[in-house]
């Protein structure tokens, strides 16, 4: 059974996959609204726009509008096991998540870039892996060339501080 959270502004809640098959759901389908019966109370959902990073959903329930953060299970192990990366969003430097060899550099000194922009290509075990921004940042300076191998945690961007 997976489990889910929502997290809102001001609440939490939690969900397991039964939760959610549990719920009285119909769509109305000429006007792309939603209506949950819950406790022989209808509410009406609408305006619904999902966002697959950040995993965001914003809806609107009974003409009051939300917004959620969803954490499915793998984002919830991430939590407890404390290896949560996204609270630092302006960086001072880029790092290399795995020993492996530079395949491209995607950026020069001088440019901006804001989280989930695409930095550079490492090639580590056979597989080249795009290495995006966790937050925003100016490139100070690239450290690295193209086709140099790399440690884990060996420093590829040094970056301005804001």
């Amino acid at each position: 059974m997976s489990k889910y959270q929502l997290i809102s502004d001001t609440d939490t809640f939690d969900l397991t996959t039964e939760d959610i098959q549990k719920l009285d759901i119909e769509m109305d389908g000429a006007t792309q609204q939603y209506h949950l019966i819950e406790n022989n109370r209808s509410v009406l959902i609408e305006s619904i726009q999902a966002d697959a990073d950040p995993k965001t959903i914003s809806v609107q329930i009974n003409g009051n509008s939300y917004q959620f953060q969803i954490k499915d299970q793998h984002d919830l192990l991430v939590d407890e096991l404390g290896m949560d990366t996204t609270t630092s969003k302006t960086l001072s430097e880029i790092t290399a998540p795995m020993p492996g060899l530079i395949m491209e550099i995607l950026v020069k000194p001088g440019d901006s870039f804001e989280a989930g922009d695409s930095l550079f290509i490492l090639e580590a075990m056979k597989m080249e892996n795009m290495i995006k921004a966790e937050g925003s940042g100016t490139v100070k300076a690239v450290l690295v060339n193209q086709n140099d191998p790399v440690d884990k945690n060996q420093v590829i961007l040094d970056l301005k501080e804001l």
